[in-house]
Parts: C-alpha cells; structure tokens; sequence
C-alpha cells in the first residue's frame, strides 16, 4: 500500500507530477521550477493547479491552458493526504484544484477587472439571482470576468472540499467531513450579456434564465442528476421547438 509518506517522497525524488497540458512528467522540485515564472501569485505562494479527472475538469483545463498555466493531474484516492504533506513540508508551495475557483482567485496577482454593470445594477443582480434559488445550497457572489466566460460558474471552496475528501479515504483529523450538508459558490458574471438581460427581465422570465445558466454550470461541474437533470433537458427541448 502507497502512503502518503512514501507517495510524498516518490514525488520529490522521481517524475510523479505529471503534466495534462504537455504530457510531460516531472519530479517536485522540477515542477516547481516550471511553474514559478507564470505561476506565482501576489504573496509570492508558488500554486500548482491540479485536476483530479482530466475529462470531468476539461473545460477548465483547457481554460487555465489558454492563460498559460499548466495542471498535474492527481488521481490517487490518497491525494488530499499527499497534497497537505506537500505544502507542509515545501516553502511557499500551494495547491489549488483548476476546478475549485476563478483562475483569478486561485492566483491572485492584484489585479482587477472593472464590471460593465453599476453598483447597484450588481447588487439588484445579485438579489434577483439569490431569490430565484431561494437556497441555502448556494453563496452567491458577483465577479467581473470576461465577456467570454460563462454567465454563472458553480465552484466547491478548496478547503471545504479537500477536507470532505480526506474524511472520506479515513483519517486526517477530519473525521465527520463527509456528512456536512453541500454547499456550494455560485459566481455570477456581470460582464457576461445575459446578466444584463436578467436585469431587463421580470417573473417567470428572469426566473427560467437564472435557472438555466445555474443549471449550465452545474452541468459543467458534473453535479447535474436526477430530476434535477430532467428539467433541465426538458427545459433545453422545449426551447428548440
């Protein structure tokens, strides 16, 4: 059996980081030389962006991709343990799963965008998005990404998730973990058109919207199941007649 003790020293010592962007493997120091120059964010923390499924997190592999960042890919069940290892033992080394944040947030560099909307167009936005859930499921917060992005992105707060997961493989001092209710980060994009369009809508109309760019992102997350996934496919078909 791996431990994580042993896994941590297979990794400083032979190519186990593997990279889903080039392919190429690497041991950890190495990695961390490669990743230092883009890498890096405004407190000098050296983050290496992970993905634990590289078709489930496709989409924002190939996002962090067209930044420039690179992503390993971390399948072992046992990666929690290995990773709280790993920025225990390396200096200004932190991992962040491509999936659990905006790639602005997961490597702050201080910058900023600015948002189309006003202040308060964005808080009337973010009132309307809350009473359409009416959830406890769901954090809703604003962000001014690009026009490109998706209007509303679902994300799990890394910490939040990496200890659920640890409880779940057993130890780690988080025992329990794995029976807190789900929540989850619902950001909202102002910069994206359809933020605008909720805006200029009302009833029935503003409220299928919202449920439906909610539901894209929780598609995109693979977190869309059940009766949940019905309506929404049932939704999709009704709007192409």
């Amino acid at each position: 059996m791996v431990t994580e003790e042993k896994f941590y020293e297979r990794a400083k010592k032979f190519n186990l980081f593997k990279s889903v962007i080039d392919d190429s493997c690497y041991t950890m120091e190495e990695y961390v030389e490669k990743i230092s120059a883009l890498q890096t964010d405004k407190d000098g923390q050296r983050v290496i962006l992970y993905a634990s499924n590289a078709d489930a997190q496709h989409s924002y592999i190939q996002k962090a991709k067209a930044e420039g960042y690179d992503v390993i890919l971390l399948e072992s069940p046992i990666a929690g343990h290995s990773i709280q290892k790993f920025e225990g033992s390396e200096e200004k080394v932190r991992f962040a799963r491509v999936d659990s944040d905006l790639l602005d947030k997961l490597i702050p560099k201080g910058d900023e965008r600015t948002s189309i909307l006003t202040d308060k167009e964005v808080e009337s936005l973010k009132s309307h998005v809350e009473a359409a859930l009416n959830s406890k499921t769901y954090t809703v917060r604003t962000e001014a990404l690009s026009s490109d992005d998706a209007p509303m992105l679902i994300t799990i707060p890394e910490f939040m998730r990496r200890m659920k997961e640890m409880s779940a493989t057993g130890g780690g001092g988080f025992m329990g973990m794995g029976d807190f209710p789900v929540s989850y980060d619902l950001v909202v994009n102002t910069n994206h058109p359809l933020s605008g369009k909720i805006l200029q809508s009302e009833g029935e109309e503003r409220d299928g919207l919202i449920a439906h760019a909610k539901d894209l992102a929780l598609l995109q997350q693979n977190l869309l199941q059940g009766e949940a996934l019905t309506t929404f496919v049932n939704r999709a078909m009704e709007r192409l007649v």
